[in-house]
């Protein structure tokens, strides 16, 4: 009896904590380099379009207290600004998941706006004097992809 109580005790102790993880998903984050030697903020996009830019790419490192990086807000439309906060410095790493990444197709762009230029310029300004590199990622068949976010002339 005392037996069919523990086992019955185990398994229930397996259900509550099984159906509490998700075993089929797991995050995948890329970890990409700003090898460009300046402070970057890097707006994403599915399309080859500054205007597409739907979302902002984060550091991967703690986000400083910085007064300067704080105060920086630029909106882009009514679901996006751009925030110094979130800027990526040179030589540093950023990340965002690869399932969002690669969600449409196995290309994606990375719009690279100098710290400086944000700082200084509407949303408005920046697509209109092109203040922005393009910089585009690609996944080939094997998953591989390039890194190391440079500036295209390099």
């Amino acid at each position: 009896m005392k037996k069919l109580f523990i086992f019955n005790v185990f398994l229930m102790i397996l259900y509550l904590v099984s159906s509490c993880l998700p075993f089929g998903y797991y995050k995948r984050s890329v970890e990409f380099k700003n090898c460009t030697g300046d402070t970057l903020i890097i707006g994403h996009s599915y399309f080859d379009a500054i205007d597409s830019v739907h979302c902002q790419i984060l550091p991967a490192y703690d986000i400083p207290g910085i007064e300067e990086l704080d105060s920086i807000n630029v909106p882009v439309n009514k679901e996006l600004s751009l925030r110094g906060i979130m800027a990526v410095f040179p030589d540093s790493t950023c990340c965002e998941d690869s399932v969002y990444l690669f969600s449409r197709k196995d290309t994606c762009y990375f719009f690279l706006i100098k710290f400086e230029d944000v700082k200084r310029n509407s949303w408005k300004d920046i697509c209109a004097k092109k203040l922005y590199h393009k910089w585009m990622v690609v996944r080939d068949k094997n998953g591989n992809l390039d890194k190391d976010i440079r500036y295209k002339d390099e």
